[in-house]
């Protein structure tokens, strides 16, 4: 039923499809406030940093 060349097709669907799947959720616009936040986190003042951490 399976050989392998069928194996290797159905693994390589299953790869591609994962693939979408983390892009998809990478680029979501939900995501867009994390990662402006993730990029402005070397231009916070240190102190103010462990102040917040310690707040959450």
């Amino acid at each position: 039923m399976f050989d392998q060349d069928n194996l290797r097709a159905l693994s390589t669907l299953l790869l591609f499809l994962a693939f979408m799947g983390v892009c998809f959720n990478v680029y979501r616009r939900s995501r867009k406030s994390m990662y402006d936040e993730a990029a402005q986190l070397p231009f916070v003042d240190e102190s103010k940093a462990k102040q917040e951490s310690r707040d959450e």
